[in-house]
């Protein structure tokens, strides 16, 4: 990441504010918590990116840990808010990934005036593609191989708020604009993407709800697997 909290992560990353900056011909924005850290009341605002390689918005909760193996744990990443982010132009091949491992959820995350204009392009071997956990693996953003997703990959997250968020890409790209994986309690407010395909990929998700959003018609589920929106 070209901001990039991590990897080396055994003392945390708590309190932060990111403001005001400007990515170009980069890697994009990388929180991860893989030795244990403590990744938590994170604000970032007001983010410009162009021409990024990987994913605009990278965040993982992994299971590394190193350091001492009778006191090293897992971490936490939770209460993390993304407002006024704009990335223009940048590489399809991987999208926005936030990615927790199973038993230790992503929390508490808020993205809001989102724009998100990306290459597109023939990626229809990725439909349905389920990536790998890859628990320990050292994080970045290609460590899953090809994404299902054009816009944003969510896996082992809990309470998720996406609003006013527009997925663009510049070319069709036959990916959905959002993939849910194992996501429990998310709302979709005002979200913005191309509808064909759907534009929503479901698979273990519970406690959905899509609102006033042009991606897909208004919908509230509490469970939804295999399903596409």
């Amino acid at each position: 990441g070209r901001i990039k909290f991590g990897t080396e992560s055994n003392g945390g990353f708590k309190n932060i504010t990111i403001s005001n900056c400007v990515f170009d011909g980069c890697h994009g924005l990388a929180l991860e918590s893989e030795d244990g850290a403590l990744c938590e009341d994170i604000a970032i605002s007001n983010i410009t990116q162009r021409d990024v390689y990987e994913s605009p918005i990278f965040f993982r909760l992994g299971a590394r840990l190193r350091g001492p193996k009778e006191s090293t744990k897992v971490g936490t990443m939770q209460r993390i808010v993304v407002d006024n982010f704009v990335s223009y132009n940048n590489d399809s091949r991987v999208c926005s990934i936030l990615s927790g491992i199973p038993g230790y959820e992503i929390k508490d995350v808020k993205m809001s005036n989102i724009y998100i204009q990306h290459k597109g392009g023939d990626f229809a071997s990725q439909v349905g593609i389920v990536p790998p956990e890859n628990v320990e693996k050292y994080p970045d953003p290609g460590m899953f191989g090809p994404m299902p997703a054009q816009g944003f990959f969510f896996r082992h997250v809990r309470n998720l708020e996406l609003s006013h968020v527009e997925v663009a890409p510049m070319n069709p790209d036959p990916r959905p604009s959002f993939a849910l994986q194992e996501v429990n309690r998310a709302d979709f407010i005002a979200v913005t993407a191309p509808t064909s395909p759907a534009a929503f990929s479901l698979n273990k998700v519970a406690d959905l709800r899509i609102l006033l959003s042009r991606a897909a018609k208004d919908a509230v589920l509490d469970t939804a697997d295999g399903k596409t929106l």
